[in-house]
């Protein structure tokens, strides 16, 4: 009697890549996006012993009904947006679809918002880039995203090592074949982003990881001030002429 033949694809060096920046990011992603989320929970609270007041009263006019519903709907919207964005970031969809850079990295920066201020990061965006469209899988431009806004924020470790308080920009630029990404820290602790450090490599090397899977590279480059900055370069998308 022959034994059955068991063929198990082995997972693609892509797929290797993507899984390591997830054990590595979602942790943080999602308890990031706890604190993000308490803030829609907060307003729909608010509103609900607002309309319970309101009941009390029985003088609830159309024009307040009309603005709870609103701020209701927005709290429900922002939820869902979040909800969907972690549903998304857990899944090895890595479907290739055309994406527009400043809203993908505006989307992740919110979403992680809350958290960084409780971390002393204030967060500033220039994104300047004009027609910013990749071709690419959404799930590994986020992890890029968010990889290089912790590697740069030196997202601590353990709960016993806080990051120092400063400055992250981030910030987009368009060249003739290439969308530019850079995020690097305008603290004037410059001591905070240690190149050398050791618990630096891991997150910069996933990074890396993921741009050149996306199709492009990411490096360490100085500016005239001679600051640090984390640079991503993707291959920009140019639609067929018809």
């Amino acid at each position: 009697m022959k034994k059955a033949v068991v063929y198990v694809k082995k997972p693609s060096a892509a797929s290797k890549a993507l899984q390591e920046v997830r054990r590595t990011l979602l942790p943080i992603i999602v308890s990031s996006a706890v604190h993000e989320l308490n803030q829609p929970l907060t307003m729909l609270n608010i509103v609900s012993d607002t309309l319970r007041l309101l009941a009390e009263r029985q003088t609830t006019t159309t024009e307040e009904l009309g603005e709870l519903a609103a701020e209701t709907a927005a709290g429900a919207k922002r939820f869902q947006s979040i909800v969907e964005q972690l549903r998304e970031l857990s899944l090895n969809d890595e479907q290739i679809k055309h994406i527009n850079i400043n809203e993908a990295v505006s989307e992740c920066v919110r979403l992680v918002a809350s958290k960084m201020r409780g971390l002393g990061c204030q967060m500033k965006l220039m994104l300047k880039a004009t027609a910013p469209i990749v071709l690419c899988s959404s799930v590994k431009l986020s992890y890029l995203i968010f990889g290089a806004l912790f590697y740069v924020c030196d997202m601590p470790n353990s709960e016993n090592r806080r990051p120092p308080k400063h400055k992250i920009l981030f910030s987009s630029a368009r060249t003739k074949n290439e969308i530019v990404l850079s995020c690097y820290s305008v603290s004037r602790l410059k001591k905070a982003l240690s190149l050398s450090a050791k618990d630096k490599v891991k997150p910069l090397r996933l990074v890396q990881s993921l741009a050149k899977e996306l199709g492009g590279r990411a490096s360490i480059v100085l500016n005239k001030k001679k600051q640090p900055i984390l640079e991503m370069r993707l291959p920009l998308h140019k639609p067929s002429p018809e």
